[in-house]
């Protein structure tokens, strides 16, 4: 049994809508390694499943249905794991009746003093599990689930389900207005869901920001990267590639900047893949700019650290919108950390961040190609990129950390809920 600095531990309980571990995850692992080592005993409640195939630890058999990890106990509901029903009593809907009687018995079993479950597909059945055991909630709001599922592309006839705004909204507010505290991503995101009826006192940021242990010092990682040798000034965006990602512009911007290579040419490298890619290869072909754009598929995540300083500017090109303008992408950090300028498209919660550390350029609202095109070249015949890389990663020190974040979110579990984490 842990314990914290007062000799006193908590129990608590942290529902994930898949199995666990899962590489992906890093979030709720990092929640949950805090939680642990702040003193409190935590559990992991998730599904048992060979199916996502970005399971981490999880990934030749059907793991045991308990299993003690290094911070955290898990629990995998696995009820009629062996038959064809399996699929049915496990679905990923949120009313699914088995789910929420498994997560009762579960509290029943463990006990423990807050439940925290991560994002809506979660979050209502955690929820509801909870009040029927009498034991308070924190929702870990992690998107705006109304306004990605207005944004994200139909791709199967399900989405056509699982992708409705109006569905996928109205389970949101419900689960929000149930839960007794809700953590978000984003400031913009929080006046969004007080807008919206939620009491002020109840929602609190807790960004997704990385660990200062986790982040190397100044000198680089060793990588694959490490010795890049990109032809000319390089920009380079990770992530998915979809159309609200905003690639257009960026690729539209690299072609107006080499009209006039001198001094040297501007270089694009894209790590990341989705339903967008094909397209935009073929684009890149018809501009005649396949010498100055790579794309380079997903790369394995011992590898980002040095792709992103083999670059010279972290690209954040994503599309302006209800969605865009309520949350912020991690790349945005990850890019700081390593002391990269950033230029972004002036999506709220990004473009405030990046003016008010002053780490790099916001392109102006509706810039065309041609405009991003010449931020680009200004940016690299800048005097303030060595403060722009500076700012950066002294502001990922002094706030926008992970440990930070705990700190506050710690604080607040600890008055509201009368525990000692």
């Amino acid at each position: 049994m842990k314990s914290n600095d007062d000799g006193i531990s908590t129990d608590i309980a942290i529902v994930v809508q898949g199995n666990y571990p899962l590489d992906r995850d890093v979030r709720t692992r990092k929640i949950a390694k805090s939680l642990d080592e702040s003193g409190s005993n935590v559990a992991i409640l998730g599904r048992n499943s060979l199916e996502d195939p970005d399971l981490g630890q999880v990934k030749s058999s059907y793991p045991p249905r308990k299993e003690d990890i290094d911070y955290a106990h898990v629990r995998r509901f696995s009820w009629l794991l062996s038959t064809p029903l399996f699929g049915l009593v496990t679905a990923k809907v949120p009313v699914n009746p088995f789910w929420i009687l498994w997560l009762v018995i579960q509290f029943r079993d463990t006990e423990p003093e807050i439940v925290i479950p991560c994002d809506i597909r979660a979050g209502l059945p955690a929820i509801v599990a909870a009040k029927l055991s009498g034991i308070p909630t924190v929702l870990d709001l992690r998107e705006n689930f109304a306004e990605l599922a207005r944004v994200k592309p139909i791709e199967h006839v399900m989405d056509y389900v699982v992708l409705n705004r109006t569905l996928v909204g109205a389970i949101e507010h419900l689960t929000v207005q149930l839960a007794d505290l809700v953590w978000v991503v984003a400031e913009e995101r929080k006046e969004n869901l007080v807008a919206a009826g939620k009491a002020e006192s109840a929602v609190h940021v807790v960004g997704n920001v990385p660990l200062l242990r986790e982040i190397s010092a100044f000198t680089r990682k060793g990588g694959e990267y490490d010795n890049a040798e990109w032809p000319g000034f390089t920009l380079v965006y990770v992530g998915s590639i979809n159309k609200f990602r905003g690639l257009d512009l960026l690729i539209d911007g690299i072609w107006h900047a080499n009209r006039n290579p001198d001094p040297k040419p501007v270089h694009l490298a894209i790590a990341g893949d989705g339903p967008d890619k094909e397209r935009l290869e073929q684009r890149v072909e018809t501009l005649g700019i396949t010498e100055h754009v790579d794309f380079l598929g997903w790369i394995p995540p011992d590898t980002v650290t040095s792709f992103l300083q083999s670059g010279d500017v972290g690209i954040i090109p994503h599309e302006v919108s209800s969605y865009t303008n309520q949350t912020i992408p991690n790349k945005l950090f990850d890019y700081m950390s390593v002391q990269l300028p950033v230029l972004t498209t002036p999506t709220r919660p990004t473009a405030r961040i990046v003016n008010e550390i002053n780490c790099g350029k916001v392109l102006p609202y509706h810039a065309t190609g041609s405009v991003t095109g010449t931020v680009i070249r200004e940016m690299q015949q800048s005097t303030e990129y060595s403060t722009w890389a500076e700012n950066g990663r002294s502001a990922i020190e002094s706030q926008y950390n992970w440990e930070h974040e705990m700190e506050k979110a710690r604080s607040v579990l600890t008055g509201r809920f009368n525990v000692s984490i």
